[in-house]
């Protein structure tokens, strides 16, 4: 990479970073993280960005892709799933393997709950099922208490859990990229 693109991936890695509360904790736990250094490419041969948990490193198909704040939050919160919620990583987690829909779902849950009010819900982009969206952004307005708060799933665990798999489902039901076997519990570190 030559000193122009290492500039501007700071300055995006850092403008994620800024987004929110909830993505600063999320990137500040892997800086935290002794002995962690997440590497960061452009190769123009994969799609617009890929976290690879066998080496630790991000990479994006082109200098634009690199750039791209959300495509970074989305690449680092991967990074965070490795790397801090699942117990030996996501490595073995890649295209149509068990758990695989739980990383994406769980990604995309996050940029709904971290988005707050007024955002679009990602989680539910490739369903046609208004009503479904609805339900789903109803879901996370109760959540997020109107998008003014992060939630506290202390006094809600289950209900969140609940709602969680049967969201999971419509998730890869409506993309059958991301359809492939789940984990069906939640580790409360999630």
């Amino acid at each position: 990479m030559n000193s122009t693109q290492r500039t501007n991936i700071k300055n995006a890695v850092q403008d994620a970073a800024d987004l929110n509360c909830a993505t600063y904790v999320v990137n500040m736990a892997l800086a935290n993280k002794p002995d962690l250094a997440i590497g960061i490419c452009v190769d123009g041969t994969l799609g617009n960005g890929t976290y690879n948990a066998a080496t630790k490193s991000i990479v994006f198909s082109t200098n634009f892709a690199s750039t791209h704040v959300e495509v970074i939050r989305h690449e680092l919160f991967h990074a965070y799933q490795d790397n801090i919620a699942y117990s030996g990583g996501i490595g073995n987690y890649s295209l149509g393997e068990p758990v695989y829909s739980n990383i994406e779902f769980e990604q995309a849950l996050f940029h709904d709950i971290m988005m707050l009010h007024g955002s679009s819900a990602t989680a539910m982009n490739y369903s046609e099922d208004e009503q479904l969206k609805g339900q789903y952004k109803t879901w996370i307005d109760s959540l997020t208490n109107n998008g003014t708060e992060y939630p506290d799933f202390s006094a809600n665990w289950s209900t969140f859990e609940t709602k969680y798999f049967e969201f999971l489902e419509e998730f890869k039901d409506t993309n059958p990229y991301y359809n492939a076997p789940i984990i069906g519990t939640l580790n409360r570190k999630h």
